[in-house]
């Protein structure tokens, strides 16, 4: 299972996001507001992954932060969802691979088999942890950046545009 499809809107949302805060730079700095644009600076590069966020903020920075945090919990929710729903198909499938090997009288097989159903099985059981515990199992690969295509016009930032 690949995390390209499932990573899209991130890349989105987060393309979108760092928009905002360029614009925002730029307000500021027309400003002389140095301070300002410093945080902005610390903003955009944590959004890319690259340190830690300031603790620090001032309201137009707090605001866009509110509304890209809020969309990422957004996102966060809807991915966990369809991985239980993509997991629990698995789960089943698995189970009919491993009724099917006993069956024909191939033990050791079924046994691995039965493995990933129990390793996954304990996974569902605490759903905020499968992201996580897929990855370490080797089944979630971390996808390439991907570029936005035109039909994705979702613009949770549209209500900050004059």
């Amino acid at each position: 299972m690949a995390l390209a499809e499932m990573d899209k809107p991130y890349a989105v949302l987060r393309k979108r996001f760092l928009e905002e805060l360029d614009k925002l730079e730029g307000e500021v700095s027309q400003e002389g507001d140095l301070d300002k644009v410093l945080l902005i600076r610390k903003e955009k590069a944590a959004a890319k992954g690259e340190g830690e966020r300031p603790g620090e903020t001032f309201a137009q920075l707090t605001r866009l932060r509110a509304i890209y945090d809020q969309e990422v919990e957004h996102l966060d929710r809807s991915r966990l969802i369809e991985l239980v729903k993509a997991l629990r198909i698995h789960v089943e499938n698995l189970e009919t691979v491993k009724s099917e090997l006993t069956k024909a009288g191939k033990i050791e097989p079924a046994l691995e088999v039965l493995k990933k159903v129990k390793a996954f099985e304990k996974l569902l059981e605490d759903p905020p942890k499968i992201p996580d515990g897929l990855k370490s199992m080797g089944y979630l690969q971390p996808a390439a950046e991907t570029k936005p295509k035109k039909s994705e016009s979702f613009d949770p930032f549209s209500s900050l545009k004059k």
